[in-house]
């Protein structure tokens, strides 16, 4: 069995809604997401923080947050973007994840989207990633 959440999403056997996949990382959204299009970006290989991983998945992990960025402020509608990264014990899940979370408001705080139930989420997620998925279709990386 694998290490953690994400390395059984990278091995595809745990669910998520993928919008994102290469040979070095894996794009997803949060199931927990602070706004729509929340998404979680991963290397595929178990690196639990920012030191273990190498120079060719943090250049990519950064090269797709960026254009991501360009999709959630030009397709998505949103006029700021928060990337955030924490190491350590201020992570929730022990691998590396960088969140790329579009936010309407300059100064708004975070908050997580809530949902009446576990259908609700799945259908809203399941609409997102679809709609983001088609946005990413065409990136060059």
């Amino acid at each position: 069995m694998s290490q953690d959440i994400f390395c059984q999403i990278s091995k595809k056997e745990a669910a998520a809604f993928i919008v994102y996949e290469d040979d070095l990382i894996l794009g997803f959204l949060d199931r927990e997401p602070f706004s729509r299009f929340h998404t979680l970006l991963i290397p595929k290989r178990h690196a639990e923080t920012i030191e273990e991983m190498t120079e060719s998945e943090l250049q990519r992990v950064m090269t797709v947050a960026k254009k991501m960025t360009s999709i959630f402020r030009k397709k998505m509608g949103y006029p700021s973007v928060t990337i955030l990264q924490n190491n350590g014990k201020a992570q929730d899940v022990s691998h590396f994840h960088l969140h790329v979370i579009g936010k309407k408001e300059r100064d708004a705080p975070l908050y997580f989207k809530t949902f009446q139930n576990l259908e609700e989420r799945e259908r809203h997620l399941s609409e997102d990633a679809k709609e983001l998925t088609e946005a990413v279709q065409n990136l060059d990386i």
